[in-house]
């Protein structure tokens, strides 16, 4: 039996410390009945607020839905440590996807701290942003062979990273428990809440436009041309959505899901972007 996912949004709010600090919650207005929008986002947390600023400085209109409130969710939440990493390392990713695309991968998680903190300067986002470094700390020997292994990986690779030992380390994490960790130059720290912040106010700046408090509470596709039906919300009404939405893709990759979802302008500007990493 499928189990359905309880998307019901947390009733309580992110942590004080980091709602009291920074950026200040901004002003959004509903959504307005009969507005036209050619992408409408649902949800306002750092990848649905990235995501509507890229768009947004392109020309393209767009919407973005927030169940509670911006930066409500995980990216209120989160610790604030940007990682020049993904989940899985470069080692691993290489033997997954072909040359091609791993080197695509692996060349934005490189770039991701570099891409945060230049948007932070642009927008004059206030998240107390400190570009220190990160730490990776192994805990027991067997972590600590998958870290030196790692460690010489990513220094083939070129990366700015050192691997601490024994003395060394115990001065940069001041503890005696771990004998090695891998330093990482690259990584950048900040106020989760407030960066959401700011790009939500970056998103307002650039034309585009929020709406809290409305939950998507069902999506339809519609192939018949011309239209298509608009997210179904609550405390909200309803908008006018544009293109058509065919069915969804086969392969998907940033020309086929532009292809199905955008129109041609769009669709031509979008797929330049993805292509630039």
């Amino acid at each position: 039996m499928t189990k359905h996912a309880d998307i019901t949004p947390r009733q309580d709010a992110p942590c004080k410390y980091f709602s009291e600090r920074g950026e200040s919650a901004i002003a959004t207005t509903p959504i307005v009945v009969g507005s036209h929008y050619d992408i409408i986002v649902i949800g306002a947390g750092i990848v649905g607020l990235s995501a509507a600023l890229a768009l947004a400085e392109r020309g393209v209109r767009v919407h973005v839905l927030e169940a509670r409130h911006i930066g409500w969710g995980a990216s209120g939440r989160a610790w604030g440590q940007v990682a020049a990493a993904a989940k899985h390392t470069p080692k691993e990713i290489d033997a997954t996807f072909s040359p091609e695309r791993s080197w695509r991968i692996n060349e934005t998680m490189a770039r991701i701290p570099e891409i945060v903190s230049e948007t932070v300067r642009r927008h004059d986002i206030q998240c107390e942003m400190l570009e220190s470094g990160n730490l990776i700390a192994a805990h027991r020997p067997g972590k600590e062979h998958g870290l030196r292994r790692l460690a010489d990986d990513l220094a083939r690779r070129g990366y700015p990273v050192t691997l601490l030992e024994d003395a060394a380390c115990t001065t940069v994490t001041g503890s005696p428990r771990y004998r090695v960790a891998l330093q990482d130059r690259r990584g950048i720290a900040l106020n989760p809440l407030a960066y959401t912040r700011g790009l939500a106010r970056a998103v307002l700046n650039a034309g585009a436009s929020i709406s809290e408090n409305t939950t998507v509470t069902q999506l339809e596709r519609n192939a018949q041309a011309g239209s298509c039906k608009p997210p179904k919300v609550q405390s909200a009404p309803k908008a006018s959505l544009s293109p058509p939405m065919p069915s969804p893709p086969t392969a998907c990759t940033p020309e086929s899901v532009a292809k199905s979802f955008l129109s041609e302008p769009i669709r031509r500007s979008a797929v330049r972007w993805t292509r630039r990493y």
